[in-house]
C-alpha cells in the first residue's frame, strides 16, 4: 500500500477517537458503524474518503479488522493516548509514535529503507545527509521525503536534506547491513573532513611535542613531523615516538579524527586498518571530540593504542563491517592520562 496524502494523516485521529467511544466497553464494532460515526462530526467542512483512512489504519497497524469487526491495536491505543485533548491534527507525540513504530518498525520500513540507501553520513556535523540534486532522488522518493519532513524525521536546509539528530541511531541501526559506501560517496565525505583534519592534525603535532618534552625528550619532539601532506597512502599522518628510550627511530604512528560532535565517530579506510594491523601496539588514532576550528586546542586528544584489535573489543562502540565506520553507541569508558597540565584520555 502507498503512503497516504499527508491530508489524510489528520484523520487518523477521527477514526481512532470514534472507535475508541463505540468500543468504550472493549467491544469490537463493524466498520460501517465506524463510518457512519466518523461522518457525523465535520472538521473544517472535509470530509473525508473513510474506507481508505480504516485501510491505512488497519496497514499501519492501529487497529484491526478481523471478520469485518474493528478493535484497537496496542499500537493504536498508543498513539491514541499521545493526543490526549483529542485534537484533530496530528500531535508532535503522534508524529513520534509513527516514526518509531510504523516507520523504523512497522509498515512504513521500506519506504525508508529505499530512501536511506542514497543518503550519507557527512563526517563533519555527523548527520545523515542528501542533496535535493541528488539524481537518485527520484519523483517518488522525493514524496517520501516531504512525508517524513511532515513527521520531524527529516529537515531541509537549502539544498541539503539532513535526518533529525533525534532519530540518527534509528538510521543507523537500520542501514548497519546496507552496501559498503560508494567511491563518490567516500570521497565526498572524506573532502568536507578535509580541512577539519588538517587543523586537527597541527593540534596533534603540538601536543606531541608538549608530551615528548615533559619527558625530556626534546631531541624527540624536534623530530615530531606532520607527513599527511607528502605520503597520503601511509596511512597515518604523523610520526612521533613513545618517549620511553631515546632512539630517534620513529615508534609512534598517529593517526588523526576529528569531529565537532560530542561523540567518538569517525571514519576509518581500509588502507588505514591494514597498516594498523601490520603496525599493532605502534599505531596509534588520536580522537579529538568537540574541536572547534576557532579554539582548536581546547580539544583534549583520546588516544586508541593498537585500534585494529582494541575497536571491535569495545562494545560502547560499532564497527560497521567493510566501512568502518566507528561509531559511539555506548557509554565510553576512559581513563585520563596527564603529565603536569598536559592532559589526554584512552579507552578502558
Amino acid at each position: 500500500m502507498n503512503l497516504p496524502e499527508i491530508s489524510m494523516l489528520n484523520f487518523f485521529n477521527k477514526v481512532l477517537i470514534s472507535l475508541d467511544e463505540l468500543t468504550s466497553n472493549g467491544n469490537e464494532c463493524d466498520k460501517e458503524s465506524l463510518i457512519s460515526h466518523c461522518k457525523s462530526f465535520v472538521s473544517g467542512g472535509i470530509l473525508g474518503d473513510y474506507e481508505t483512512i480504516i485501510e491505512q489504519c488497519r496497514y499501519c497497524g492501529l487497529l484491526t479488522i478481523p471478520h469485518l469487526k474493528i478493535s484497537i491495536t496496542l499500537l493504536g491505543d498508543r498513539f491514541l493516548r499521545a493526543n490526549s485533548e483529542k485534537y484533530f491534527e496530528f500531535t508532535n507525540a503522534q508524529k513520534q509514535v509513527m516514526i518509531e513504530r510504523v516507520v523504523f518498525n512497522g509498515s512504513w520500513t521500506h519506504y525508508a529503507r529505499e530512501l536511506f540507501e542514497i543518503f550519507f553520513i557527512n563526517l563533519t556535523s555527523e548527520k545523515y545527509e542528501c542533496s535535493l540534486n541528488e539524481p537518485r532522488l527520484t519523483k517518488h522518493l522525493l514524496s517520501v521525503v516531504h512525508f517524513f519532513k511532515y513527521l520531524g524525521l527529516l529537515h531541509f536546509n537549502e539544498s541539503v536534506i539532513t535526518v533529525d539528530d533525534k532519530y540518527s541511531e534509528l538510521v543507523y541501526h537500520m542501514m548497519a547491513d546496507r552496501k559498503a559506501v560508494s567511491e563518490q560517496q567516500l570521497e565526498k565525505m572524506l573532502m568536507e573532513n578535509r580541512k577539519l583534519g588538517a587543523k586537527a592534525e597541527k593540534v596533534v603535532v603540538k601536543f606531541e611535542q608538549k608530551r615528548l618534552l615533559k619527558l625530556g625528550k626534546k631531541y624527540q619532539a624536534d623530530l615530531v613531523k606532520k607527513i599527511s601532506h607528502v605520503d597520503t597512502n601511509a596511512g597515518y599522518d604523523i610520526l612521533s615516538f613513545d618517549g620511553i628510550t631515546d632512539d630517534t627511530s620513529y615508534n609512534r604512528f598517529i593517526e588523526v579524527k576529528a569531529t565537532i560532535g560530542k561523540k567518538i565517530y569517525f571514519y576509518w579506510t581500509s588502507n588505514e586498518r591494514n597498516i594498523a594491523k601490520k603496525k599493532k601496539m605502534s599505531y596509534w588514532i588520536y580522537m579529538l571530540r568537540n574541536f572547534k576550528e576557532d579554539k582548536p586546542f581546547k580539544s583534549i586528544p583520546i588516544m586508541i593504542q593498537n585500534p585494529d584489535v582494541v575497536v571491535p573489543d569495545r562494545a560502547f562502540l560499532s564497527m560497521e563491517v567493510n566501512k568502518y565506520i566507528i561509531t559511539e553507541i555506548g557509554d565510553v569508558k576512559l581513563k585520563e592520562g596527564k603529565i603536569d597540565e598536559l592532559k589526554w584520555f584512552e579507552l578502558e
